[in-house]
């Protein structure tokens, strides 16, 4: 038999004496499984989606899916770096979930780059590498 001290609410037992449980409770059965995620979209991303990139000459048209409200457009030499944009303006995405910017450089033409998504405040929300004036990259 077991024999339970107690101090001031709290209990305990004594090593080397049998101890009968009495059955689950409620608390040891279940097992939590928290997931937390960042407001409207999994794994704390936007769930946006670039789903075309059209060049006419030095135009170029992207066409967006999912969750683009308060987006921009923009295409720069190097993803993460505003100081490498190629247009003349970055452009917010329509109600369509579409943007057409130019570049204003036309030695630029045949050459990567990268369309960029971007937040209202700027940052970087998605990237897809394109080859400005479309068709193949020239170097």
């Amino acid at each position: 038999m077991l024999e339970r001290v107690h101090l001031v609410g709290i209990s305990c037992y004594r090593r080397s004496q049998e101890y009968s449980h009495g059955g689950l409770s409620l608390q040891e059965c279940l097992t939590l499984e928290l997931v937390v995620t960042k407001s409207g979209a999994p794994n704390g991303q936007l769930a946006v989606e670039l789903t075309d990139i059209a060049w006419k000459s030095m135009r170029c048209t992207v066409a967006v899916d999912g969750q683009f409200a308060g987006l921009s457009v923009d295409i720069r030499r190097e993803a993460g770096d505003p100081s490498t944009t190629l247009v003349l303006g970055v452009k917010p995405l329509k109600e369509n979930g579409t943007a057409s910017v130019m570049v204003e450089d036309d030695a630029q033409l045949g050459k990567e780059a990268y369309v960029a998504l971007l937040g209202p405040s700027g940052e970087l929300v998605s990237t897809a590498i394109t080859v400005i004036g479309g068709g193949k990259k020239h170097d």
